[in-house]
């Protein structure tokens, strides 16, 4: 395994499933481990990515895949108005 690679969770959802689901992957970085999730889940859409050594929602921050902001818990939606996803209706 290469060393320099950290432990990701990337939740993940099926466009028209509910709920959301969890990716968990080694990566370089957050557009790594977000690459790796659409390869594994073709089609899906990428709500948040979280850098974490154990992958915990409540001790980890998530990142917004649009802007990068960080936040303390998951949300469908980033907070931010001025988030590129959420001018984009995504």
């Amino acid at each position: 395994m290469n060393n320099n690679l950290r432990r990701f969770t990337v939740i993940h959802e099926e466009p028209g499933v509910t709920p959301f689901e969890y990716f968990l992957c080694w990566a370089d970085d957050s557009d790594h481990a977000k690459e790796q999730c659409l390869d594994a889940y073709p089609g899906n859409k990428v709500l948040w990515v979280n850098e974490g050594e154990n992958g915990s929602m409540i001790e980890n921050t998530f990142l917004c895949v649009h802007c990068g902001r960080e936040y303390e818990i998951p949300l469908v939606k980033c907070p931010s108005d001025d988030c590129p996803g959420n001018n984009n209706g995504q």
